[in-house]
């Protein structure tokens, strides 16, 4: 497997662009057209192209659709920043995200990237590179006065930065800054690499301490990228077995062995731990338990004091101390491998520690006798019954039902992404969760300001995600949800149009769910049965200008889309 680092630190020269185009530059323009015309999606080829190259840039980090869109900043306003990802401790952060600041040896990684079709890299994007990094993330200038200059989500970005940074700056945390330039080039002009220079030598003035590089991504490196696929056999060394049985084990693995098992690149592999269901809680005592464990190298040994880890699997085929996993999913252990990340991570330890942790290996390629053992393995009474979500039966119903009419519920994250299938008919379980707490609990606030903890509470949970609501009303909620983003994709172009989008989008569902509805008094019903293709699009129209209007009488900021003003005023509406 070609590494994504491997390929993005590959030699350039100092040729100029020469035409006509070449090979690589030829077959890449042609899989991203592809690529564009297969995602069904309605924004431009160079919009597409800032999606996909990011997403083939990071691609190690594992983001889905939904992910990428919102860190996308093009369209206008994005101080030549096409797109900026946040990550703390390798998860992704963005403006929603509940945030966990209690954290030893935390890692903030920024990426900031310039997607451009051109057949060559220009100083101009790099000069626009330094001037916005110098506006929004050097703490010394004051953030509030370049409001007006860039779009909303790299300012948000730039204020959660600043803000974890601060938060944690005296914990000391590692930070590391990548910019990269991504076009159709063959190769990059001396000149250019200069300017580059000159950036991240700047970058390392302000923050002395950071990881600094830049890297240009021309058409070879990113046709490399395109054609390297993750590797999904991943192999333990084990030092002993205590039990098998037709391909599952039970068996011991040195602490050192299971870290190299769980991590890539120096980075925890997080793709392995999709199925399970709790996310790391940072600094609760089971988990200040376990460091402490991990800190005292005493007589007894680790897996002693540890109930171990639970990967689940396809299939494992056992050959000496060596076993092959396809597909591993840590499905119970998620903080017990977690903290033996940081363990090895951190400044002080040795890079090998023969202490032992026990390991269980279960093969079943049946799905949904897996989506058991997840629940079986995760059914403690701490966790509450809504984070098995994507195990339960109502979730299975949604994607079969959805799959016959032709869209895709990623169910479990990234699956339909990774079959190749359109971007714009993949829809998530937290999307799907927004969209209907607008259209059917009538609550777009609660949509708009949590939609990172909606799935967290028990109560909204089930109140999404009854049983009694039948397939067909989520589908529709769906289809009505995207027509809603097309239509105001049309209506609202540009840095200004994407602001007003995301902050109303899901209160032009709710009341557009109202007036169309054949009984608003029995919503269920109504979206069970509506036509949604049989709405006109002028009267559509006016139901987004009248929420728009709501919205700009009310001051049209973020805060506005978050709070009650907004729903009161839209409420009056409805009749």
């Amino acid at each position: 497997m070609v590494q994504r680092n491997e390929i993005l630190t590959g030699t350039r020269t100092g040729d100029r662009m020469a035409k006509p185009m070449n090979a690589d530059q030829l077959v890449l323009k042609q899989i991203v057209q592809q690529r564009h015309l297969a995602s069904e999606e309605t924004y431009s080829y160079e919009t597409f192209f800032e999606h996909f190259s990011a997403g083939e840039i990071l691609k190690d980090y594992d983001l889905s659709y939904e992910d990428i869109a919102a860190c996308v900043t093009g369209d206008g306003g994005d101080g030549g920043i096409d797109s900026v990802f946040l990550f703390l401790n390798d998860v992704l952060v963005m403006e929603d995200s509940d945030v966990d600041l209690d954290v030893k040896n935390a890692k903030i990684e920024l990426h900031l990237i310039q997607s451009k079709t051109s057949p060559s890299f220009g100083q101009e994007a790099i000069n626009k590179f330094r001037e916005s990094f110098e506006d929004l993330f050097d703490l010394s200038s004051e953030i509030a006065e370049h409001q007006d200059r860039y779009d909303p989500g790299l300012i948000a970005t730039a204020s959660l930065f600043r803000k974890i940074y601060l938060a944690l700056a005296d914990k000391f945390p590692s930070l590391e800054i990548h910019f990269y330039y991504a076009s159709f080039a063959k190769s990059c002009d001396p000149l250019v690499e200069g300017k580059a220079t000159k950036l991240r030598l700047k970058v390392k003035e302000i923050y002395g301490h950071a990881d600094v590089n830049f890297q240009f991504v021309n058409a070879k490196n990113l046709l490399e990228i395109v054609r390297s696929s993750p590797n999904t056999t991943k192999a333990l060394i084990v030092t002993e077995h205590l039990s098998t049985s037709e391909q599952s084990y039970v068996c011991l693995a040195t602490l050192s062995e299971f870290y190299k098992f769980i991590s890539q690149d120096g980075r925890i592999h997080r793709e392995i731990f999709e199925s399970n269901v709790r996310d790391y809680q940072g600094n609760v005592r089971v988990n200040d338990a376990i460091r402490e464990t991990l800190g005292r190298k005493e007589s007894e040994d680790f897996w002693y004091l540890n109930n171990g880890v639970t990967v689940l699997t396809p299939r494992a085929v056992q050959s000496g101390k060596r076993i092959d996993i396809e597909e591993p999913q840590i499905v119970n252990g998620l903080q017990t491998s977690n903290e033996i990340f940081r363990h090895f991570n951190s400044a002080s330890t040795i890079a090998v520690d023969d202490r032992k942790i026990l390991v269980r290996i279960i093969s079943e390629q049946d799905e949904i006798a897996r989506d058991r053992i997840i629940r079986a393995t995760n059914s403690q009474t701490s966790i509450p019954s809504s984070s098995l979500r994507s195990s339960d039966s109502i979730h299975r119903n949604i994607e079969d039902y959805f799959l016959a009419k032709g869209y895709f519920y990623d169910r479990k994250k990234n699956h339909y992404k990774n079959a190749g299938k359109p971007s714009a008919r993949i829809v998530s379980i937290p999307f799907l969760a927004q969209s209907m707490m607008s259209a059917l609990l009538q609550r777009p606030d609660t949509a708009r300001a949590r939609p990172s903890s909606l799935l967290n509470n028990d109560t909204e949970y089930k109140s999404v995600f009854s049983e009694k609501i039948l397939p067909p009303v989520f589908l529709n909620v769906i289809k009505f949800m995207k027509r809603i983003e097309d239509l105001m994709k049309e209506m609202y172009p540009g840095r200004d149009g994407r602001k007003i989008i995301n902050n109303t989008k899901y209160y032009v569902l709710m009341l557009a769910a109202n007036k169309f509805a054949a009984d608003s008094k029995n919503m269920v019903k109504s979206l069970e049965t509506i036509n949604i293709d049989g709405i006109k699009e002028s009267e559509l129209k006016k139901v987004i200008r009248s929420v728009e209007k709501d919205y700009n009488d009310l001051g049209g900021t973020d805060q506005i889309s978050k709070g009650p003003e907004l729903l009161k005023a839209i409420k009056m509406r409805i009749v």
